[in-house]
């Protein structure tokens, strides 16, 4: 009976392993969003066109969504992209909003 108890045990360690993996990929693409969305928003808030902003975002994080949307004198930029870590799980939507004021340019 060791071996059922040896091959559950490698079981339980290899579905630990596969999850901290799915995880640690997660956490690297959420980082990936939540840098584009922010450089995106500096990018608009200091005059830079929104499709400017847009190429630097799909290049970063392929197969994402930009939004841009401005709150009175503040650039908003959402970016979400659809992931899926490893096949047998389902895909999950990651999405990062990053909010910046305009730059008023210096008229000197």
């Amino acid at each position: 009976m060791v071996t059922a108890e040896i091959a559950v045990g490698i079981l339980t360690l290899t579905t630990i392993a596969i999850s901290v993996f799915a995880m640690v990929l997660l956490g690297a693409e959420q980082v990936r969003i939540v840098e584009s969305a922010r450089t995106a928003a500096r990018m608009v808030a200091r005059g830079q066109t929104t499709l400017e902003a847009q190429e630097l975002v799909v290049r970063t994080v392929p197969a994402s969504h930009v939004k841009f949307d401005e709150r009175g004198t503040d650039v908003v930029v959402t970016v979400s992209r659809q992931v899926e870590p490893i096949a047998l799980l389902p895909a999950l939507t990651l999405h990062a909003t990053a909010v910046t004021p305009a730059e008023v340019p210096d008229e000197g």
